[in-house]
């Protein structure tokens, strides 16, 4: 089949995705400490499609100032087409 039928098909829906959030900062936009990890995972078996992505925050006061971090760390696997 071609790769245009495979996207316009239509197919029953069996995704399901997973999600987790744990967050200890102490303040909702600016925290000046505390920690957030983010992470999903999402699932497509009828597209053979899969995707995990997972977030990282951190703040800790120094003195008078105030360091943030956040890393990412996104699943780059390409997607596929089972027609």
């Amino acid at each position: 089949m071609s790769s245009q039928h495979c996207l316009t098909r239509p197919r029953p829906a069996g995704n399901w995705q997973l999600a987790l959030d744990l967050d200890q900062n102490d303040g909702l936009y600016f925290p000046s400490r505390g920690w957030q990890v983010q992470a999903a995972y999402f699932d497509s078996p009828q597209r053979a499609y899969a995707r995990l992505t997972v977030d990282v925050n951190g703040a800790v006061p120094l003195g008078s100032w105030m360091l943030g971090a956040r890393a990412s760390i996104p699943d780059r696997r390409a997607a596929t087409c089972r027609c």
